[in-house]
Parts: structure tokens; sequence; C-alpha cells
């Protein structure tokens, strides 16, 4: 993935690292806020504190690691960096902390004027984001897999975003609050476009590379991302045109077909990506994998829900509790198991790979020796922390069925896990500052 890439073209380790640094900080939050609900609150998705709480990972965690990511991918996926990502990427992620936690008190508060702040930052972030990403699609023109999967899914972020402000702005009364269509659309547009597709696309390019496995078939590089995103404007025009021609319209009534065949194409995924990861040509342990495999396997029990409700279109009466670890399913289980196995692997190449390129352009520097990845971060801390999601995750998916005190013994493993995150991503970094100041001062003695 990153055969080629110059320190020139790669921003700032600052610029990713200031995001990977901040997530982490924001899932601990949403860890408190289970911790610190009244009773009863967490019985439904809808309540203030799960909307807060949904927000602050969603946008705090995820969004903002896969900002950063994208800020060090484009140089190497499309060959067209940001311009000044320092000061774009400095912006953005004011934007993004400040919009993330105003929007998350004004929910807990029903505070319409910190929910019209949150709103207002965050649609700023993103489409100084959207609107820097895109130019620099539009500056490399290429048509590679990878950079595809990028761009729809960064349109994606687009759409979600605009859907996100438009319901805030109902929240803040600015205008009529249209739910719960347009709160459909937000949530399909921001898991399946936004989230799934830019996993998609940077899996093509992490798998091979990290795990020295086969690249994945040309027919799902070629297909799959496109398929989605059609079919995500095919169901949201079916909801439009349900709403249009009748104002009574049920959200519930959406393309049940275009739902499950997108179901069927994470199902697909998951299976590839399971097969090239089990045949990889260097078959090492790798405590990172056990991540991908929480993820391929939570994807596609998604994926089957989906095809299943096209059957039984009423499953969810029958069973309540299925809606709401459904979706800490798609958010908790899947995303977050998958974002945290491309951290692991992502901050230390990061900090070995500016190392390196700093004693390859200074000549009284070469021949310094560089920690290589595993003593940046070690596989102990690596399964360490996925006993504490593997926990975390079983208390958060139990406690709809068993009972409700389960959600803080979550938060609790949750903040646990945030501060083992930090600590050590924040070590990386601090190592390859320590580093560089140590060498600065030997080639001047």
């Amino acid at each position: 993935m990153f055969q080629g890439l110059s320190l020139d073209q790669a921003p700032p380790l600052s610029v990713p690292l200031r995001f990977f640094l901040t997530a982490p900080i924001m899932a601990g939050l949403a860890g408190l806020l289970l911790v610190l609900a009244p009773e009863g609150v967490l019985v439904t998705r809808w309540s203030p504190q799960w909307l807060a709480v949904t927000h602050l990972f969603a946008l705090g965690f995820a969004a903002m690691i896969m900002m950063g990511a994208l800020f060090q991918m484009l140089p190497v996926v499309i060959g067209a960096p940001v311009v000044k990502p320092q000061l774009f990427g400095g912006w953005i992620h004011l934007a993004m902390t400040a919009g993330t936690l105003a929007l998350s008190a004004g929910f807990l508060s029903g505070e319409s004027w910190l929910l019209g702040a949150g709103g207002l930052f965050l649609l700023m972030a993103v489409a100084t984001f959207v609107t820097i990403t895109l130019e620099c699609f539009y500056r490399s023109r290429s048509a590679y897999e990878t950079s595809v999967a990028m761009r729809w899914a960064v349109v994606s972020f687009a759409i979600t975003a605009l859907f996100g402000f438009l319901l805030v702005g109902g929240h803040a009364t600015w205008w009529s609050l249209l739910r719960p269509w347009l709160t459909r659309l937000h949530v399909t547009w921001g898991f399946t476009g936004w989230i799934f597709l830019l996993i998609v696309g940077v899996s093509y390019q992490v798998i091979p590379m990290f795990y020295v496995a086969a690249p994945y078939p040309k027919w799902i590089k070629k297909y799959l991302s496109h398929v989605v995103f059609l079919l995500l404007v095919l169901v949201s025009a079916v909801i439009w045109w349900g709403v249009r021609a009748n104002s009574s319209f049920d959200a519930s009534v959406v393309d049940s077909g275009g739902l499950a065949t997108i179901g069927l194409g994470g199902v697909a995924y998951a299976l590839v990506t399971a097969k090239t990861i089990f045949e990889r040509k260097r078959k090492i342990s790798d405590p990172t994998l056990w991540f991908w495999y929480l993820y391929l396997g939570f994807l596609a029990l998604i994926g089957l829900s989906l095809v299943a409700l096209l059957f039984v279109p009423r499953l969810w009466e029958h069973f309540p509790q299925m809606e709401l670890v459904f979706g800490l399913s798609v958010l908790f289980a899947a995303a977050g198991s998958v974002i945290q196995a491309m951290l692991f692997k992502i901050v230390p190449f990061l900090v070995w790979f500016h190392l390196q390129s700093a004693t390859m352009s200074h000549p009284k520097l070469m021949g310094k020796k560089i920690p290589h990845m595993k003593q940046i971060i070690g596989d102990g801390v690596i399964r360490r922390h996925f006993g504490f999601h593997i926990v975390s995750l079983l208390a958060l998916l139990l406690a709809p069925w068993v009972h409700e005190s389960l959600f803080q013994l979550a938060g609790v493993l949750v903040m646990v896990q945030s501060l083992h995150l930090v600590y050590w991503l924040g070590r990386s970094y601090r190592l390859e500052r320590k580093t560089r100041s140590q060498w600065a001062i030997e080639s001047t003695s």
C-alpha cells in the first residue's frame, strides 16, 4: 500500500494521529454515559442517552479515525496528497470535536442551541473534508478499485451529513422534524455507504500488505462498491417516493429487496475476505486478525438479518430487543472491531515509516536503529485489548435480553478499553518524537 511513498507526499505524523488520539477519548465518554444513564432510559434506542452514545461513537470514534486514515491514504492510493494537510486537518479535527461534543450535549440536555451549534460545526467539518478529498480524487482521476470505493464512501459521507443536519435542524425546531423516514436514510447511508464502503476500499490495500495475502478477486473489487452505492440510491428513491405519494408513509416500508441485496453483498465480502486472510502466504500468529474475524462474523450476521427481514418483515415486532441488538452489532461489534484492527497495524507502521524516511533523507542518520512494528505495539498489548473488547461486547449485546445493569458494566469496560487504546497510541507517538529528538542531539554532537 505504501510502496513508492515518499516523506514529501505523506502528511506529518501529527495530522492523522490527532484524529486517532481523540477517537478513544470520545469512545470513553460514550462509555461514561452508559454508566451514568438513569434506570429505564436504555431500553429504547431513541432515548436521548442512546442518541448521545451513538453519535459519540459513530462521529467521535469511527468517523474521526476514518477521516484521519484518509489523510494518510489519499497520497498512497490515488497519488494525490491533501493540499496543506496541517491547516485543513487541524480545522476539520477541531470542528469535528466541537460538533460531536455539542451535539451529544444537546441530545442529553434538549437545548436547541447546543444541537444547532453541533450540527453547524459538523456540517462545516464534513463539507471541508469532502471538498478536499474529492479535489484529490479529481486531480488523480484514478479509476483503481480502491479509489472508486473510497470515492463512493466520501460521497456517502456527504449525503449522511446532509440528512443528519436536516434531522438536527428539526430537533432544534428550525423546521419540521422529518422523522422517521429521514432517520432511516441517515442511518442507512452512514453505516452502509460511508463506513462499510470505506472499510471495503481500505481492506483492498491493508489485507494484502499487512498480512502478505493475495489480492482480492477482481470481480468483487470491480462490482461491489458500485452495486452497494446504486442500491442505496434505489432504496432512498423508494422511501422518497413513498413519502411524496402518502404523507402517512411508514419508514419501515422500504425496498426490502434492495436492503437484502446489500446484505448479501456484505455476506459475500465477508466470505471473500475471510478466505483471503485464511489463505495468506505468511500464516504467522497475529492478534489483529482476531478483530478482523470478529468483524467479518458480525458483518455476515448483519447481512443475513437483512435478508431475513425480506421474508419476515415483522420479525422485530416479535423480538423488540432485536432492533437494539442489531444497531449495537453494526456500530460496536462490526465497525468498532475492524477499525481497531486497522489502528493496531497502521499506527505502528506510520511510526516506523516516518523514522525510516528520516534516516534515508539525512546522511548523518544512515544506519540508525529503528524499532520494528511489534516493538512499538506488541502482540501482548493487542491480545489484552481484544479481551477488553470481547467482554464489553458481550455485556452490550446481552443487556437488552438479560438486565439493563449490564449496560453499566459495558460502559466501564468501554472506558477501560478506551484508556488502554489512547495510552498505547500516545506511547507510539511519543516514541517517534523521542527517537527523533535523540537523533537530533546525536547528529549535532
